[in-house]
């Protein structure tokens, strides 16, 4: 077996192996301690907490960060693959990105205001929304490729295909929250198990508009509103800045 000597091997196998493991880690507490991702007055369901735990875009980014570090440490000897080109990097640093200013400009001030917060919820926390953003941010900047795209072109071939994920998890949100609504049989479901960002809309919260249907569609519109303009400026930020260096590079 030849052994690989760059840095940026280990980088991506370190950094894969660590985020896998940790979210198992996470996954693993909470099922054997039968408790949910919030202290939530409800009796635990493995099977309820199944739904909930991949309901957050904050483990399944996280997975995918980390299934692609461990993908490009696979193939690293082979740049062909097109998960490793310059487009979907900015695809995943993206994805990530909006993890970590979802977190630390709206949800990490919520919990601290609602002091809601325990310093081993704050430091997994910071982990998957401040840590694994970092690594990658530093993977994308120190492994530029040029972009040879016009802004245009960017738009019309790769940046619809970078809002697909985006899209397939608003529909998987939008399949059990309809649930939610309209099946009697989980009337009694705790609104925070159901939708993962009850923060924004559960008793007590920041707007505490929870009481009626109207109220829960129009707080996941508006979510999912506030989710889509950083989808879409994060990546057209790092698009621009890496061209810019592209240019600078060339001068």
């Amino acid at each position: 077996m030849k052994v690989i000597k760059d840095k940026w091997f280990y980088y991506q196998l370190c950094v894969g192996i660590l985020i896998i493991s940790t979210l198992f880690s996470v996954y693993l507490y909470h099922m054997i301690m039968q408790k949910w991702l919030r202290n939530i007055d409800y009796p635990f369901s493995p099977i309820l907490f199944q739904g909930q735990f991949f309901s957050f875009f904050t483990y399944q980014s996280n997975f995918l960060l980390g299934v692609w570090f461990l993908a490009s440490a696979w193939t690293f000897n082979k740049p062909q693959y097109w998960w490793k080109n310059q487009y979907t990097r900015i695809a995943i640093t993206s994805y990530i990105s909006v993890t970590c200013l979802t977190f630390m400009g709206f949800l990490l001030p919520t919990m601290l205001i609602n002091k809601v917060v325990n310093v081993g919820g704050l430091l997994v926390g910071l982990f998957f929304h401040l840590i694994t953003p970092i690594f990658m941010i530093i993977y994308l900047f120190m492994h530029q490729e040029k972009i040879t795209m016009t802004p245009r072109q960017y738009f019309k071939k790769v940046f619809l295909l970078y809002l697909i994920y985006p899209v397939l998890y608003t529909v998987y949100l939008s399949f059990r929250f309809g649930m939610y609504l309209n099946d009697p049989l989980l009337g009694d479901i705790p609104y925070d198990i159901v939708f993962p960002y009850a923060l924004l809309t559960s008793k007590g919260g920041v707007w505490n508009i929870i009481g009626s249907a109207f109220d829960l569609v129009f707080s996941f519109i508006i979510v999912f509103i506030i989710a889509y303009v950083l989808f879409i400026l994060v990546n057209i930020m790092y698009f621009f800045i890496i061209k810019a260096i592209n240019k600078r590079q060339k001068v």
